[in-house]
């Protein structure tokens, strides 16, 4: 299970939850909608590396997150 802290942010925020099996990508979004929520649970038994990205309603993107491994 993923858990994050949203930036402050004025408006609707949308997240996307990417995945690459090595630090280096290639990366894919692994949430089949943009999610409202700060929580995600990939249900996967392999191992790998994920990034997080906001974007608003009009289709701006933030910076994605640091990388982790889980």
């Amino acid at each position: 299970m993923l858990f994050w802290e949203p930036a402050a942010h004025g408006g609707a925020q949308l997240f996307d939850v990417l995945w690459s099996a090595t630090e280096n990508g290639p990366w894919q979004v692994i949430n089949p909608v943009g999610l409202l929520s700060s929580v995600y649970l990939h249900a996967t038994q392999s191992e790998g590396h994920y990034r997080v990205g906001a974007r608003d309603l009009f289709g701006r993107t933030s910076q994605e997150s640091t990388t982790i491994k889980a």
